[in-house]
């Protein structure tokens, strides 16, 4: 058997024309606060404040010190996750009551996750693929068929080697094509709806006679969808400073890993499973910020574990 699992970040998006950059959310943003429209939430303020310490190199709070020059480019949402982190960091340190410390998290996560969820179903909106189901063959195959001719051959020998063991033809002559998709929309189920099952001579190499990859059209959203309400925080839980002493639900809800296991789905462990057990894993136009690190870390756990195991990364020009 053999298990490919495409590990789908905003580069997808950014692909087909969305503007669903960490920049363009950054600047509606912006315009948002600019307008009064959270005015009475803090910490909204402050983490954009912590954004432009962190893309301008200096303080925010003294735009004399702010080096336009020296700007870093705002294309990846672990800029937002970063800001995120050091504004909790800085509460923590700060004197501020356990009670308005607790109302500036609850308007934090209500106000930014609803911002963010509107943003990105007004850009979901504007896309309705009209891609053919060869068209999106084509896309799904494209990574394998970029290879050069002996990298691809070495993948192709190593999985045969990794399933060498196996001895039920059924099982053995079985190609399965999985997604997890990292982005809030909907795009990626729009594309995949497109194909059943690939048929490619060159999978006959590995499925000991069967060309045909069944497309698994349950793509796992481990931080969720817009439909859902946005999952915007940090990683794990420990990732929160203990001396914010915070209660469970709004770690919960700070923590994209405690928030996704709450759903009580089985989307964490099953995600998991998929990084952790696919013979080949695609990263296609994924920025692997610091909150997706504990997903990153079960593909490097399959490494280990399996040494036949290829990890393939589509980056997308800048």
């Amino acid at each position: 058997m053999v298990e490919t699992t495409y590990v789908i970040g905003n580069g997808f998006d950014l692909h087909l024309g969305l503007k669903t950059s960490y920049k363009d959310f950054y600047e509606y943003l912006d315009e948002q606060i600019n307008e009064g429209k959270f005015e009475d939430n803090g910490l909204i303020k402050d983490i954009e404040d912590s954004i432009k310490d962190i893309r301008f190199h200096g303080d925010p709070n003294k735009p004399e010190k702010l080096d336009p020059e020296k700007e870093r480019p705002l294309v990846n949402w672990a800029n937002l996750e970063a800001g995120i982190k050091e504004d909790l960091q800085r509460l923590a340190q700060s004197e501020i009551t356990h009670e308005v410390l607790s109302t500036r998290i609850d308007d934090f996560f209500y106000d930014l996750s609803k911002c963010l969820s509107q943003y990105l179903h007004s850009q979901n909106d504007l896309v309705h693929l009209n891609v053919s189901g060869s068209q999106a063959t084509e896309g799904i195959l494209a990574p394998f068929r970029n290879l050069a001719s002996g990298d691809r051959d070495d993948l192709f020998n190593s999985i045969i080697k990794g399933n060498s063991e196996i001895t039920d033809p059924n099982i053995k002559g079985h190609f399965e094509i999985n997604f997890v998709n990292f982005n809030y929309t909907n795009t990626l189920d729009q594309y995949v709806s497109q194909v059943a099952n690939i048929d490619d001579s060159d999978f006959k190499r590995v499925t000991y006679g069967s060309k045909i990859a069944a497309v698994n059209k349950k793509i796992l959203h481990p931080n969720g969808t817009f439909d859902e309400t946005s999952i915007v925080g940090v990683g794990r839980a420990e990732d929160i400073p203990k001396e914010l002493s915070l209660e469970d639900y709004q770690i919960d809800y700070l923590s994209k890993l405690n928030f996704a296991r709450n759903r009580h789905d089985g989307r964490v462990d099953e995600t998991f499973k998929r990084l952790k057990d696919s013979d080949v894993t695609i990263i296609y136009g994924m920025s692997i910020g610091e909150s997706d690190a504990v997903y990153f870390d079960k593909i490097i756990e399959g490494m280990i574990a399996n040494p036949h195991k290829h990890v393939i990364i589509v980056r997308l020009p800048a």
